[in-house]
This record gives structure tokens, sequence and C-alpha cells, in this order.
């Protein structure tokens, strides 16, 4: 996790919201596989997101242009913080005077039509990341957007070519470490590699395709539709990662798009609307119906702002006595949680997951769990949902954000979901072969003593890509 620099432009241009703006960028629970392709885009993507990233670098290099009406125009209602307009434009044109020109370095890996991140070089030297969020539809104003030192890129990952080698570099990224690529047959997975597949450990926001399968569930039940509307509510409201948080109660929202925004930028808000629309116990049956092992381990079914708060906001006390409670006890310590403010909440989950070296928090207790097992039939019952009659959306929805920027050619089709918070990591895919096959490639990594390396794991989940095809196409890397 990297410290923001500025959020130089979301400020009150129509109206304060009442949980200062975080970054996508700056939170937990959804990384995103950057470091495992090779991006060279030195401009931004014909996509809304794109347009609107043109935008900010060109208020940066020219910030004689910047006004409260352009402001407006381009920033979401109910996007802003507590700064006064002019304050923020002084603010942005000090930061711009500073370090124009900049020029863009690269577009940064897994785009989509809603969000982009660059790396871009001012003037003097330094390198920043620049990230937008967008909404989802017309006139796709800036939900988000964060303007930080760009992180060091560091030594060259080790190149891995062999599974043998793949197994020694991903057991030292972490104390504790579960590795599955499996191929999809008949709705099983049937293994290619594992390491310690069936060792069940935190897996963060990876937990939330629980809540797809089940909404997916509903809406072949005839319980739910895709386009049913539901409106924001306040005290369903969670905090980072996602700004739907930021919307006015009442907003209403489809579905769809809540679970578009819970898989693609992992929206807690989106995810707790999901939850209760569909209910706490109905999700934490249906874990079974995807294949979990142990759906126990999630019981009862935690919210994103019950974990978020118990995790960073609650006393130590609080935490240790979860550990160990019964169902109905943590209930209980769960609802205690979710009644920290949101503020006092937000402000102690930016603390601990922006400082320089995060500490995790009892995420052997305070969490959710999942083998690698348990996801790699997770994405298979959802693959095998997605090819039925009305529940094209979830093989959509989980392919807005690839997480890894792979071969078309060789790759027709990916799904992504991740999760992170300081000392886990998990990286989910579904990927579907050019000849048809289907497989699932996941790894998750727990660490109580300090994070973990995103950009490495990513790397190393590259590698695995690129021993899964070779095997494939039947060679063999011991």
């Amino acid at each position: 996790m990297r410290a923001r620099l500025l959020l130089l432009l979301l400020v009150a241009v129509v109206g304060a919201a009442s949980v200062p703006v975080a970054s996508t960028w700056a939170t937990t629970f959804e990384p995103t596989a950057t470091a495992t392709a090779t991006a060279t885009a030195t401009t931004p993507p014909d996509t809304p997101a794109g347009d609107q990233l043109a935008w900010v670098l060109g208020t940066l290099d020219a910030p004689e242009t910047l006004s409260v009406a352009g402001m407006a125009a381009h920033l979401a209602p109910g996007s802003a913080a507590a700064a006064p307009p002019q304050d923020a434009i002084a603010a942005t044109v000090a930061f711009a005077n500073a370090g124009s020109p900049f020029a863009i370095e690269r577009i940064e890996p897994g785009a989509t039509a809603t969000e982009v991140a660059a790396v871009v070089r001012a003037r003097t030297g330094e390198r920043y990341l620049v990230g937008v969020v967008v909404e989802p539809a017309p006139p796709h104003r800036i939900l988000d957007l964060v303007i930080e030192p760009a992180p060091d890129p560091g030594s060259p990952p080790v190149a891995v070519g062999t599974w043998a080698e793949l197994d020694a570099a991903l057991t030292g990224l972490a104390s504790a470490t579960g590795f599955l690529v499996a191929e999809v047959t008949d709705g099983a997975c049937r293994p290619v590699h594992a390491v310690g597949a069936d060792r069940p450990l935190a897996v963060a926001s990876a937990i939330k395709l629980y809540i797809l399968g089940a909404l997916a569930d509903a809406v072949e039940r005839g319980a739910a539709t895709w386009d049913e509307p539901l409106a924001i509510r306040e005290e369903w409201k969670s905090l980072p990662a996602g700004d739907l948080r930021l919307a006015p109660a009442g907003t209403a929202f489809t579905l769809r798009e809540y679970a578009a925004q819970m898989i693609s930028v992992s929206d807690n808000t989106a995810t707790d609307h999901l939850l209760f629309r569909l209910g706490r116990d109905t999700v934490a049956a249906f874990q079974a119906e995807m294949g979990h092992a142990d759906p126990t381990l999630n019981s009862p079914f935690p919210s994103t702002r019950e974990i978020l708060s118990l995790q960073f906001a609650a006393p130590a006390a609080q935490r240790d006595a979860y550990a160990d409670a019964s169902p109905g006890e943590k209930r209980r310590l769960l609802a205690e949680a979710a009644r920290i403010p949101l503020d006092v909440a937000y402000a102690a989950v930016e603390a601990a997951t922006t400082a320089p070296s995060p500490a995790p928090g009892r995420i052997d207790a305070v969490e959710w769990f999942a083998t690698s097992e348990d996801l790699c039939r997770a994405m298979a019952s959802l693959a095998e949902r997605a090819a039925r009659p009305g529940l094209v959306p979830v093989r959509e929805i989980l392919a807005i954000n690839p997480g890894l920027a792979l071969d078309p050619a060789t790759w027709t089709e990916t799904g992504y979901k991740g999760g992170s918070e300081p000392g886990v990591l998990n990286l989910t895919w579904l990927l579907r072969h050019a000849d048809g096959r289907r497989f699932v490639l996941t790894a998750t990594f727990n660490n109580p003593d300090g994070p973990v390396d995103e950009s490495a794991a990513s790397a190393l989940m590259a590698s695995a890509v690129a021993l899964l095809e070779h095997s494939s196409e039947g060679g063999s890397r011991n």
C-alpha cells in the first residue's frame, strides 16, 4: 500500500461528502496484477476513463485553464471532499507549475472502460501514478482521482522456468501460501500443479465470488433480476475500496451495476448492499453450493464494513474475542463494530493501510477464509452458471477487470477477482484457452508479520500462466 500524495481535484464543487474520498489504488481488498504485462502505450486509451485521464493531464500541463465550472463538469456529484474549490485550484496550480510538463511513461495494465492509471514523469524527474475512476454511465464524470508518487520499480522479478522454481519463489513470499492451477472439466477442478491447495487461508475480497454466485442463483430462481433497482442505504455503506459509498442515500443502481462494481473494483458498499439484499444467511449457505469445503469458517458471513471496522478500528480485545467466539457471539461483535462511525473507521483504515510498512491485524481470525481448492470450485461453479439462460452477465462481470494482460489469441476469455489487506493477498483467474479448455489459476498469501509483495506475486502469476501454456501444448517443465 502506498501513501497518497495529493487528491487535488475531488473537492466541494457540488457538495461535501460525509466521508473523505479515498483512492482505489491506496485502499484494501483489491489488488491489480500489473507487474505481468509490458505496457508501452504513452497516450490515454480511447475509453471514458481515458478521456478523463487526458483532461486531468491536460489540466496539469495548462493549470491556467482550470476553473470551478470546469471542475463541476468533470467531477461526479457526491465525489467531493470538503476543501473549497478555490483552495483546490490553488493547490493544483502550485503542483502543476512545479512539475509541468508531465509526460506519460506508460499506461498501467488492467485498465478498463471506467478505470485507468498512468505513470507520468514531471519536468523535474519525479514520477507519479495518476489514477482515474469514472461513472459507468454517461457523462462518465470522475468518481475517484489520485495523484501519488509512483512506486519504485525495484529489482526485476526472479525469472522462473519450471514449476519447482515457481514453488520456491511462491513459498518465499509469505509464511503461508496456497497455490493451484487446475483444468476445469465437467465442473470439476483437475489439478495441473498445486502447493498447499487444501489449506484454509484468509482471502479478503476473493470471498465476493460467493456473493456473485448467490446473486446468479437468485436471478435464476426468479427471486431477483439483473435490472432490479436497489437504493443506496446509509446503514449499508462501507469503507474503501470503491466509491458507491459517496452516492447519496436513495440513489438507485441495478443489481447488475452493484455486482459489476463489487467484482471489477471491489467496491465494498456495492458488496454489502448485495449481501444484505440477498441475505447474509443465504450467502453463507450458498458457499456449499459453490464447493466450499467448510462454510462454517465464514459463519456468520461478515459484511465488509464489519470486517474492516473490527480489523482496524475496534479495540484489540474485541478482535481477540472474535477469534474464539461462537457464531452468535460473533454476530454481536460484528454488529458492535459496524456501529463505529464511518469517519472514525475510515481514519483507522487509512492510517493502517497507507503506512510505510502496514502492520497486519488478526488475519488468522478476523477475515474470510477459503482454500485454493475452494476458490477453484467457486470459479468453476460461476463458469457453469454463466452458460445458463439469463446468466451471461456473470461472465461479463468477471471479465471487466482481467487482472492480467494476456495474449487474446491464446487466452480468449479472462475472468478475475482478487483480494488484499496488509498481510493478505489473493489472485484468482478463470481462463479459457483458444482450444476451448478452461483453467483456474489461484494463489493466496498470508503473512502475519508484514505486507505481501504484490508486484512479485503478480509477476510469478504471469510465469505460472506461461508454464501452464507450455504444459497445455504438450510440454513438461518439472
